[in-house]
């Protein structure tokens, strides 16, 4: 999509002008976006454009029959509300809706990352800025993102919400604890299955939660982190030539073009692998969802499946 911005000023004799700004970035995050792999969570479920997939039919249940369908007719004046949702189908729904926009931030954060990188991939004695505050952000909407299939998770599993069900279970692995006990708790191989992988995959996410706040510290510090190495370089170099300075000390050409090479290895592997964690905890969310959408689809309608006891 080209985005054109349009600014009105005034020129000195009084007539208005127009400035137009043409932008191709959104263009350019998308692109980039399907070249690393990361795909809009709306696109999951279907194999074209009337066939569900299979191994995300939980995406495709999620989108055609969520836990609370609105009652658009009724909204718009037409005849009266037949349903008043509860307190608990509101906050499953809005568990779900926000998990889902979480992740869209997610993957635009990547992508704007992906787009920064090319930029700052050749630049590893600045800042960039702009590639690492996407970082970030991208890594802050997933943990929240986390947080959301959890709490929609724990609604139709336990009927609570999750400040009454965390009072009470508060030891051992926080995160994965509502997935343990309904893996425990399943009556059938279908709702054992399906919390079994979910349990799996919270697993997963427990351990890319633990170092968020490690990454994000790293991050936000790092000018401040390199100050600090060329500080001590200064001290040790001083230290050095105090003892009697020589000048031929300085480092032949062929070890500072090695020291150059290396800090542009180190630093294009540091946003490669940056790059491919968050990717990592993206792809890992869909998938939990995937069978959460799907158990919760089936606790509301285990008729339409075929499940043994």
């Amino acid at each position: 999509m080209t985005i054109v911005v349009r600014m009105h000023t005034a020129t000195r004799n009084g007539k208005s002008m127009s400035l137009g700004i043409t932008s191709n970035f959104e263009d350019g995050v998308n692109k980039k976006l399907i070249e690393f792999g990361i795909y809009d969570m709306g696109a999951y479920g279907w194999m074209d454009a009337d066939t569900q997939d299979p191994e995300f039919l939980g995406h495709a249940l999620w989108q055609t029959e969520p836990p609370l369908e609105p009652e658009w007719e009724q909204l718009f004046g037409n005849g009266p509300v037949k349903h008043r949702p509860t307190d608990m189908e509101k906050f499953i729904m809005t568990s779900g809706s926000d998990f889902e926009g979480l992740m869209k931030f997610a993957q635009l954060s990547i992508g704007q990352a992906l787009l920064f990188r090319d930029n700052a991939i050749d630049k590893p004695f600045d800042d960039n800025n702009f590639f690492w505050m996407n970082y970030v952000n991208a890594i802050l909407y997933l943990n929240m993102a986390s947080d959301r299939i959890r709490d929609f998770f724990i609604a139709y599993q336990f009927k609570v919400n999750t400040n009454v069900f965390s009072e009470s279970n508060k030891k051992g692995n926080y995160y994965s604890k509502p997935f343990t006990m309904a893996t425990k708790a399943s009556s059938n191989s279908k709702t054992k299955e399906l919390t079994s992988k979910s349990l799996q995959c919270s697993n997963e996410i427990y351990h890319f939660r633990k170092k968020r706040n490690c990454i994000v510290h790293d991050v936000s510090t790092n000018v401040g982190r390199q100050t600090n190495r060329l500080t001590i370089s200064q001290q040790k170099q001083y230290d050095e030539d105090s003892k009697g300075w020589k000048s031929n000390s300085f480092p032949e050409f062929e070890e500072l073009v090695q020291n150059k090479d290396n800090i542009h290895l180190h630093h294009h592997r540091e946003q490669e692998a940056s790059l491919d964690e968050v990717k990592s905890w993206y792809v890992l969310l869909i998938r939990t969802s995937n069978y959460v959408f799907e158990l919760e689809h089936y606790l509301r309608n285990p008729h339409r499946y075929t499940a043994s006891n």
